[in-house]
């Protein structure tokens, strides 16, 4: 996926108008699928933080009588290590896989508040995070997390190749999770350089 900002100079030459959209090119052997996606430019696009927008369709996004090769479980285990990293809004996850079936998670969110005096304005900005080690292992497109002393949590995953306009491609990494109070989510997670 390539992904770039959608932009025009406006008539006064100075601000740009921007689009919300998005396109896919996805391979599958011999052929190449196109998918594109456009917004009205004055609407608020929530596409990529609900999963019943983009992501879901993406997930179900099927070409007619082809079938993917699948990847060895060897191959999928190499690809998984490293450091994946998710930011969005105030919040920061973070998955560090070995290749030893070991993995490190570590999430952090922050808020703010305003206070006012009768000369000063105050921020103040309040932190918690937490962090979680355990092993993991790898069946088809499940991820299942063994954190220590707790019980197993399965999760779907998918990985997908990403261009910030034109500065390299970057691996990402999908998990989807279905939670009885939030529902279907899935977070995207980014591989960091190495």
């Amino acid at each position: 996926m390539m992904e770039a900002d959608m932009k025009k100079v406006r008539p006064d030459g100075y601000y740009y108008d921007y689009e919300d959209g998005a396109v896919w090119v996805i391979k599958f052997g011999n052929q190449v699928a196109v998918v594109t996606g456009q917004h009205n430019r004055n609407m608020a696009c929530f596409c990529q933080q609900r999963y019943d927008y983009w992501r879901r369709f993406f997930n179900s996004f099927t070409v007619n009588n082809f079938h993917a090769s699948k990847n060895s479980e060897a191959e999928v285990s190499k690809r998984i290590v490293g450091d994946w990293m998710s930011i969005g809004g105030s919040a920061l996850n973070e998955y560090l896989f070995a290749a030893n079936g070991n993995y490190q998670y570590i999430g952090a969110y922050a808020t703010t508040t305003k206070t006012t005096d009768a000369y000063y304005e105050y921020t103040h900005i309040n932190t918690s995070s937490f962090k979680g080690d355990g092993s993991y292992s790898i069946k088809g497109n499940q991820l299942t997390f063994k954190k220590y002393g707790q019980k197993e949590e399965q999760v779907q995953f998918r990985f997908e190749k990403v261009n910030h306009g034109g500065t390299g491609w970057k691996d990402r990494l999908y998990m989807l999770t279905t939670d009885p109070t939030l529902g279907t989510f899935e977070v995207c997670y980014e591989k960091k350089a190495e």
